[in-house]
């Protein structure tokens, strides 16, 4: 990992040779090592950097602390991402993640509080996954404080552990870079249930008025409402599947 002296040399480069105001942290887990994440946002500060902060790709609610979002909001931050993937406690061990549903609520809670602009990333169509799980997680997202969510189906990629777990239901001459778990014959879930899931997800979460509001209250850059809207219908109206079931939810 490079250290935050070496993050901080890249970041001033980009701020006094190029004019950039703006930094994306393209990392699964930058706060994985709180201690690192800490400097990297204290040399910011101390360097009185007129930046906008965004990370996009998801943070570890586990390794998240009120200190810690206070100070990435002191150095520039305007936009967190939260990988949760699955409300599921069974879910969270067999996919060796482990996160506290809880604590995850409550960072969510505490982003919102301090004014970022929040997305979360969900999955479905775990090979263990039952119905009611992926139910579940749905709900979760729907009563969080999340202004944006995507809910994506699993993929397992060649290399790895999921992909060698599943790999006796795929076809190996086919010439794809990836593979969609919805494809195959493994899941509990009936593959035209699970598109349903996914789709009415989308449709529950974006057609919520109060998230309508605060989706567009939040929207840190406005010149590009116009497009996440059509995109928002694009993936509601012509990608949906059905819209004669939303009663699974209800249930």
């Amino acid at each position: 990992k490079r250290s935050p002296e070496n993050v901080l040399k890249e970041i001033k480069i980009l701020y006094d040779q190029y004019n950039i105001r703006e930094i994306h942290f393209i990392d699964d887990s930058f706060n994985l090592d709180i201690q690192r994440a800490n400097k990297i946002l204290d040399l910011i500060i101390e360097n009185k950097l007129d930046l906008s902060l965004s990370f996009p790709f998801g943070l570890r609610a586990d390794r998240l602390s009120v200190e810690l979002l206070k100070k990435m909001k002191e150095a520039g931050t305007f936009l967190v991402a939260f990988a949760v993937e699955t409300a599921s406690v069974k879910m969270q061990k067999v996919i060796k993640k482990n996160l506290d549903i809880n604590k995850v609520m409550l960072m969510i809670e505490e982003s919102n509080k301090l004014g970022f602009f929040i997305h979360g990333f969900f999955m479905l169509g775990f090979p263990e996954e039952t119905k009611k799980e992926m139910i579940d997680t749905v709900k979760l997202a729907l009563r969080s404080k999340l202004h944006s969510a995507s809910f994506c189906f699993v993929t397992p990629n060649p290399g790895n552990e999921l992909y060698k777990r599943v790999e006796n239901y795929i076809n190996k001459d086919e010439q794809r870079s990836y593979l969609i778990a919805k494809d195959y014959g493994y899941l509990k879930v009936d593959v035209k249930e699970l598109e349903k899931i996914v789709d009415w997800a989308y449709r529950l979460f974006y057609f919520n008025p109060v998230r309508i509001f605060r989706f567009l209250k939040a929207v840190p850059h406005k010149k590009q409402i116009m497009g996440l809207i059509m995109h928002g219908l694009y993936r509601t109206f012509l990608k949906a599947k059905s819209i004669n079931n939303i009663k699974f939810l209800k249930k």
